[in-house]
């Protein structure tokens, strides 16, 4: 599919809409072939191409940025653009805004700012998403890494009572009996 977008993209000087659809689609497809950083340059381009803002693809196309940037690894830049799809998100399904919110989470977790990473779990565990275990345990987590081994105590013993077939069960269980060791 490269080589199709690369094709048309060859006769965008004919066609602004087409020449952002294809820069855009190309970058979707680069994404899912692991090539992040040709992603990202693809979804930059787009979300400065003229009229690009009028486009169905726009909506999601500071996602994928987000998204190509995470893998990436450049968790600031990442951030910067979750962010921006989360205050800018309108008609979005329910379960990609709560994807936004744990990679939010995520970020701020990477980068070592607890705070606001249990703020953003927080808001998926409240959600009560497919996700909010995952959330309680990264909480958790954060609460240990922020010295409250209380804290981490309580959720990681809520997670394994309100989801006792999650797949962080065994993990909550071993984090819990750390916290203990600790106090």
């Amino acid at each position: 599919s490269i080589n199709l977008f690369n094709k048309s993209l060859s006769y965008g000087k004919y066609n602004n809409s087409l020449m952002a659809r294809a820069t855009y689609w190309r970058g979707e497809a680069e994404y899912r072939s692991g090539r992040y950083d040709a992603a990202r340059d693809d979804f930059e381009v787009f979300l400065g191409m003229p009229g690009a803002s009028r486009l169905e693809e726009f909506a999601l196309a500071r996602y994928n940025l987000a998204y190509s940037l995470f893998n990436f690894q450049n968790y600031s830049g990442a951030l910067t653009h979750f962010r921006g799809f989360e205050s800018g998100a309108v008609n979005v399904k329910p379960e990609i805004l709560a994807d936004t919110k744990i990679r939010i989470a995520d970020c701020y977790f990477i980068t070592t700012n607890y705070p606001m990473a249990i703020s953003y779990y927080d808001k998926v565990i409240e959600a009560g998403n497919t996700d909010a275990d995952y959330a309680m345990y990264q909480k958790g987590f954060c609460l240990g890494l922020s010295n409250n081994q209380k804290g981490k105590i309580d959720i990681m013993t809520s997670l394994i009572s309100r989801y006792p077939n999650s797949t962080y069960v065994a993990s909550a269980i071993f984090e819990r009996g750390r916290a203990y060791l600790v106090m």
